[in-house]
This record gives structure tokens, sequence and C-alpha cells, in this order.
């Protein structure tokens, strides 16, 4: 992700170096074409982390092998409600996706801090279809996410109100239409154990706009694509076992505009489950905590809390 950690200090490189500091205030610098584009790629990276599904929250740290590592915090809430009985065969779904993310990292340039904010909220609908007796589900979606993006500097050492006043705020909205195939065929004669296989396809349109005259309004799109491979069993070996474990691997692929922001191809999430499907069953499909590690080359993080599948 060395775009988006390097975003800010790119462009602070470029005021610096074509303005001196003395001059701030009587010269009003802009950002370079190079610069612009930064900011595009950057942008694209971080609506597309804040908004797909196929991404996960948690605490990263993004390795740079020439400048220190960018740190981000990732916080999402993918509330998914069904509109029908968990025995149908067709289910309506509807879901709201709050996300927030948070960028960090230190410049080796006088101090200098940069930072990216970027606030979420999504809205959307699919429709879950099962066959072959429920081995097979299949499942449409489609959501649409308005962002906020605001980029900050700060330094002990410089006065940064001109390269604030330079870096612009977004506004972005987001289309996201998906496909997801999920197989759950069971794997012990008692059925409580079953193999999950998921693959799940999302094409990301991102229409992003500031009142800035230092960047560019835009649109680009990507895909992520998201397969895994798990396992549920219970945690006891028993027929009336009411806790369960899900041990599982995924590998997240990038392309388009967003694979150029974050400038790596892929990464890997593993991760451990330990869930119930017994906990107040009028509001909850199953209730659970879990522990992801996320890695990669440029990438590495956890993630770490408590989840839910609304009935």
């Amino acid at each position: 992700m060395k775009k988006v950690a390097f975003i800010l200090a790119l462009s602070a490189f470029v005021l610096l170096s074509t303005t001196p500091a003395s001059l701030w205030a009587q010269s009003r610098p802009q950002l370079s074409s190079a610069a612009r584009n930064t900011f595009r790629s950057a942008t694209n990276a971080i609506v597309t982390l804040t908004t797909d599904d196929s991404l996960s929250a948690g605490s990263y740290a993004f390795k740079n092998s020439d400048a220190p590592d960018a740190d981000a915090d990732l916080v999402k809430f993918n509330g998914e409600f069904k509109l029908g009985e968990e025995s149908d065969q067709i289910i309506p779904l509807f879901q709201i996706s709050p996300a927030y993310v948070e960028l960090e990292q230190s410049s080796d340039v006088d101090d200098l801090k940069l930072k990216v904010e970027s606030m979420g909220i999504g809205a959307g609908g699919g429709v879950l279809m099962k066959f072959f007796e429920n081995v097979l589900e299949v499942t449409p979606r489609m959501k649409i996410e308005y962002s906020s993006i605001k980029y900050s500097s700060s330094s002990s050492s410089l006065d940064v109100t001109e390269l604030n006043a330079e870096l612009p705020d977004l506004d972005a909205w987001s289309y996201i239409p998906s496909l997801e195939f999920a197989l759950k065929p069971e794997i012990s004669e008692s059925g409580n154990s079953k193999l999950l296989v998921d693959s799940q396809i999302s094409f990301v349109y991102i229409h992003a706009s500031t009142s800035s005259s230092s960047a560019d309004d835009f649109s680009d799109k990507s895909w992520v694509w998201k397969n895994s491979l798990g396992v549920e069993t219970p945690l006891i070996d028993s027929k009336n076992s009411s806790l369960f474990i899900r041990p599982q691997i995924s590998r997240i692929d990038m392309h388009g505009a967003a694979r150029n922001g974050f400038d790596f191809n892929n990464f890997y999430e593993i991760g451990l489950d330990l869930f119930t499907y017994d906990f107040m069953k009028n509001y909850f499909q199953t209730l659970g905590f879990g522990a992801t590690y996320v890695y990669e080359k440029e990438i590495q993080g956890w993630r770490l809390g408590f989840f839910a599948d609304f009935s």
C-alpha cells in the first residue's frame, strides 16, 4: 500500500521542494499532476477498503522498505437482515454498513505526520437463493455507499497551514454490485460438520468529487475477488453441542484502480471463529467471537471482536 501510505508525504514533498516555507504566505502553491494522480489512486484504495464487504475490519501495518510504516485502523459494521424465514429457498436481504478508516504515517521530512480519514455509510439489498437441499447458496447483491475522505498533516517544526489548505477533502459515491457462491456440504454422519467453500466477486465503481482546485473530480472502477476455504464443526464432538469452531483461510485479489492505489495484488486472511446457533434465536442466527490474521509482504494485521448473523 505504498501509494496510500505516501500520498501525503508525496504532496508535502511537492510543496516543500517547490515553495520555501518563508514564501507560503505570499504564494499559494498548486499540486503537480503527479500528486493529483496519486491522490486519485489513494482515494480509490481508501474508499474500496472502507466500502467493500470482502475486506475485513481490523488494525493493520502497511510495510514500506524505504520509509516508515503506515498504521491503519478500520472499523466496520456489516448488518445484513433476512426479510424471510430461514427455511425459505429464496430470501430477500437488506443491508446497512457504516465504516470508518484512519491511516497515519510519520514522514522523514521535518517531523511531518500524515493522516487520512474516511467515514462511510452504505445501504443495499440482495437475494439469497438456496439449491440442492441448501448445499449451494447463490447471493447477488447491490450496495450504494457514501464516503467522506479527509487528508491532513501536522508538524512540530513546520507551519503546515498552507499545506493542509492544498490537501483536498473529497466526497465519494460507490456503487457495488457483487455475486457470492457458497458451498456447504456435510462432512460428518451427524450433519454437524460442514466444509465451507466461498467465492465472492465485487465490482466497485467510484465517483469522487471535491470543491478544491487542487484536485479534479474523477470516476474509476475496481474488482475485488475473495475466495475462502474452511470447516465448521462442533467444539465438542456431540450432536447436542451448542458451540462451534470455524477455522478458515481466504485470499483476496484486487484489480483496477484499487490495485494501483494499494500497490499490491493480493493478501491472505487466516481466521478462527467460536460461535453458537442457540443464543436468542429470534434475533440471531449465529453469535460468536473471532480472530483473523492478515498477511502479505506489504501488510500485516489483526482483527479481534464479536460478530453476529441476524435472523
